[in-house]
């Protein structure tokens, strides 16, 4: 049977908590915002930087959670145009569907992602996975 090279060989436990390595980082894509957010911040900031594999969960998540909030204020902002008269509506009708796509990404996503960390594997998103990698070190 052919190895996957990216998942890693996990064993041992958060400085913060005990929590196993693949269960920490399965927490950071929680889809539930206030604990996505407090676990990987906790994470981040008490893990060893040799601890890369929750670390690097830990940023992901952080910017995977940020990206979508710019989306989101994004929309509200073209959803403020609905007060226009007449074409109003077509406003509020756009920043619906993209915050509804936005919100359905992010959720997707974070699902994925934890499923990936849950099988102890470093998957990266295009833009943000290299990022997260780097500040992560």
């Amino acid at each position: 049977m052919n190895e996957d090279k990216s998942k890693y060989e996990l064993s041992g436990k958060t400085d913060v908590g005990g929590v196993d390595y693949n269960t920490a980082s399965l927490l950071c894509y929680l889809p539930v915002p206030p604990i996505n957010l407090a676990a990987s911040v906790c994470w981040l900031v008490t893990e060893p930087k040799s601890n890369t594999f929750v670390r690097f969960h830990a940023m992901q998540s952080i910017f995977l959670f940020f990206g979508f909030m710019v989306v989101a204020i994004a929309t509200s902002a073209v959803g403020a145009l609905g007060m226009i008269p007449v074409i109003g509506w077509l406003f509020s009708v756009v920043s619906g569907l993209l915050y509804f796509a936005a919100a359905l990404a992010w959720f997707g996503g974070s699902i994925m992602l934890l499923l990936k960390a849950k099988e102890r594997e470093m998957y990266k998103l295009p833009v943000i996975g290299d990022l997260a990698e780097k500040y992560a070190s």
